[in-house]
């Protein structure tokens, strides 16, 4: 029924997809505990390769507001993967280090 349902041409490809999301699960279930443990014994968890980056409140607002397409900052408004592109890039330049 699953594949059928997401149109998937063999259950070899639904069990590749729930076996990485089974790998997907036990990875942030590790990482959340590695997180825990850190931070209840006082010390400052760092965390690599991470997809987060951070704002100031101020910033964050500016850069939202910039995603009106009629924005000074975002000259291309016909090409939407340069406007995201852009977007990015703004927010790489804002983020707290």
């Amino acid at each position: 029924m699953v594949q059928y349902i997401f149109g998937h041409s063999s259950e070899e490809i639904i069990k590749m997809y729930i076996a990485t999301i089974d790998d997907k699960k036990d990875r942030y279930v590790s990482d959340l505990g590695s997180y825990l443990q850190t931070s209840y014994s006082g010390n400052e968890y760092v965390v690599d390769n991470s997809p987060m980056i951070t704002f100031r409140t101020s910033d964050l607002r500016k850069l939202i507001s910039d995603i009106d397409f009629g924005s000074k900052n975002i000259k291309d408004t016909s090409n939407d993967v340069y406007i995201i592109s852009n977007f990015l890039s703004l927010a790489e330049g804002m983020r707290v280090k």
